[in-house]
């Protein structure tokens, strides 16, 4: 006689959860796919930062090669075009 019961309990429970399913799944589906396109945004403006970084240390380098080489003058324009 319990298991009439329990299948009958759990046949109400599958209904609810499709009926729930039904009227949310697209907000859920929505929900996750915007997740997904913002962590996604997120780590390409990380890594795009993180080049941008990159090649402003690696110009900065060369003026301050060009200093270490007695290149006073050029080291001066170079870091001139960089301020600007």
């Amino acid at each position: 006689m319990s298991d009439i019961f329990r299948e009958v309990s759990e046949d109400i429970r599958n209904e609810q959860l499709k009926s729930l399913w039904d009227r949310y799944g697209l907000l859920v589906i929505g929900a996750i796919v915007l997740l997904v396109l913002s962590v996604t945004g997120w780590v390409m403006w990380q890594n795009y930062a993180r080049d941008q970084q990159a090649e402003a240390a690696i110009a900065f380098l060369k003026g301050e090669q060009l200093l270490l080489d007695g290149e006073a003058q050029a080291a001066a324009a170079h870091f001139d075009t960089l301020a600007s």
